[in-house]
């Protein structure tokens, strides 16, 4: 008995029926001589048609342009947000420290 080639993983297998093993006097496959890539040529692309390829870029800017937008206008009312916080604690400190004084 020698092992098979599918190191008996497959049960569907001609050679072994998934046993492992195969008989001495049978031949065990010896795979492919040729490889059948080999002088293959690249599949071919189909040409996008130029109005469809404008179509897209257009809306791919304008989704980007909105995008931009969008994160400015946040950028804008953090930066609000942060000097109103700002005011506040300013606020803050300034009437604590006259009423100390006043004290």
């Amino acid at each position: 008995m020698k092992p098979c080639v599918c190191n008996g993983s497959n049960e569907n297998c001609r050679y072994c029926s998934g046993s492992g093993n195969v008989p001495d006097e049978m031949p065990l496959p010896e795979g492919i001589r040729t490889n059948p890539y080999i002088g293959m040529n690249p599949p071919t692309t189909r040409q996008v048609d130029a109005e469809i390829s404008d179509e897209i870029m257009r809306g791919i800017l304008a989704r980007e342009k909105e995008r931009n937008e969008l994160e400015a206008r946040w950028a804008e009312r953090q930066k609000r947000a942060l000097v109103g916080a700002m005011l506040l604690l300013l606020a803050l400190l300034l009437s604590v420290f006259f009423r100390r004084c006043d004290a």
